[in-house]
């Protein structure tokens, strides 16, 4: 065992936070400058720029580390390669607690602290009466693993200057404005009111999505005849390349307000590159069949509290009155683990004791993507996550919204 003094409890070192066996520690001053590097440090120094560690205790859990992440070890660490006559291969082939890049694939174990903090994060949400989750995954079939479901979708694209739209045009005008601008701020709350999935930001959010942004980044306002906002984009002009970070607009005047400010542009620019998170092809809204665009799942979701969730869930009232069964499964959240009794009826849903007309069986993962609207019924069944009778699924298809959930915001 060995006790190390003087590392984290010196005025050099402050402590950024910790987590299982993880914790981030910041140097205030480097103390190995040497005359070549001298320069580098006070410039990093005077701009707060600071070095930093993450310290891993292995007597709380296994770790992995990509090749050369290690600086320095101390202590008893071991690793193996669960090969019997490597000989000197064991530098190439580690499994173990310190792992680095290997010609043999490397093992991985798990003690269950990712399900465990899960586990405590959802009950914590589930105390504090929050009935829906949403996270950024970095896996997602780690996600899927607990209860979590693909909910939107990021559709990136690249237009040549040529295929701009051209024959745009719209009554009102642009305006750039800063980026604290009210009008701004309050035309994308106007628009997360009306927007199905997106979210309302406060001022920690405006600051996150700020954060990386250069400071050429650039605000363009649509405003109406009647000099009201209805739209705006967010961009960078950097190497004859306009990026979009953000386009939203509140009806399709604004939308081609919006196409005809990039289109004078192209003198400037060669390409535009950008972003849209209303999971429609932008191909389809400009007709040029040339461009190019990848799609690819963003945000997932998970229901905290079903009964909870259900309360305030709004159904289709033109779908008439439904009374279903809704047999739920859920590993992590026992009080989401059984089934449902769910009337539909005049625009809302409430549990019932009435009699069920039908009996259907999924996951919770399965549910959430479901009632957020990203996947139909029918074509959940088709994929064999719902267990039941084809007229049942039909029937909960005609009292659900079908809208896939606009997230832009990374949380």
């Amino acid at each position: 065992m060995f006790a190390i003094k003087n590392f984290t409890d010196n005025d050099d070192v402050r402590v950024l936070g910790s987590m299982g066996p993880f914790t981030v520690v910041e140097y205030l001053k480097d103390l190995s400058v040497t005359p070549s590097t001298a320069m580098t440090a006070y410039y990093c120094n005077e701009m707060n720029v600071r070095k930093r560690q993450v310290i891993c205790d292995l007597s709380k859990a296994n770790i992995t580390l990509q090749a050369g992440a290690m600086q320095w070890m101390a202590g008893n660490v071991n690793a193996t390669t669960g090969l019997k006559g490597v000989g000197d291969f064991f530098g190439k082939a580690v499994r173990g607690k310190v792992t680095g890049e290997s010609a043999v694939k490397p093992e991985y174990t798990g003690n269950g602290i990712m399900k465990r903090l899960m586990i405590q994060g959802l009950t914590q949400m589930h105390k504090e009466g929050k009935s829906f989750a949403l996270l950024y995954p970095y896996s997602i079939p780690l996600y899927h693993h607990l209860g979590w479901e693909i909910i939107s979708n990021k559709i990136s694209y690249n237009i040549k200057d040529r295929q701009i739209p051209t024959k745009v045009s719209a009554p009102g005008y642009v305006r750039r404005v800063a980026w604290d601008n009210t009008e701004f701020h309050e035309l994308h709350s106007h628009f997360a009111s009306i927007t199905h999935g997106c979210l309302f930001r406060n001022a920690l959010a405006w600051e996150e999505y700020w954060r990386w942004d250069e400071d050429d980044t650039n605000v363009a306002v649509y405003y109406n005849v009647k000099d009201k906002p209805c739209g705006y984009m967010v961009y960078l002009i950097k190497n004859d390349i306009m990026h979009i970070k953000e386009m939203i607009y509140l009806n399709r005047e604004a939308q081609k307000g919006l196409w005809e400010y990039i289109h004078a542009h192209d003198s400037m620019i060669d390409e535009v590159h950008g972003n849209t998170y209303f999971s429609e092809p932008i191909a389809f809204e400009i007709d040029d069949g040339d461009i190019k665009e990848t799609i690819r799942p963003y945000a997932m979701g998970r229901i905290v509290d079903v009964a909870s969730f259900l309360e305030d869930y709004p159904c289709d009232p033109d779908g008439g009155e439904l009374c279903i069964d809704l047999e739920i499964e859920d590993d992590l959240l026992p009080w989401n683990d059984h089934t449902f009794r769910i009337r539909f009826a005049d625009g809302g849903c409430t549990l019932t004791d009435a009699p069920a007309e039908y009996h259907l069986k999924m996951g919770i993962g399965t549910l959430s993507t479901l009632l957020l609207g990203y996947k139909t019924a029918e074509r959940l069944f088709e994929l064999e996550r719902i267990e039941g009778r084809e007229d049942a699924v039909e029937r909960l298809d005609d009292v659900l919204f079908h809208k896939i959930p606009y997230i832009s915001d990374y949380i």
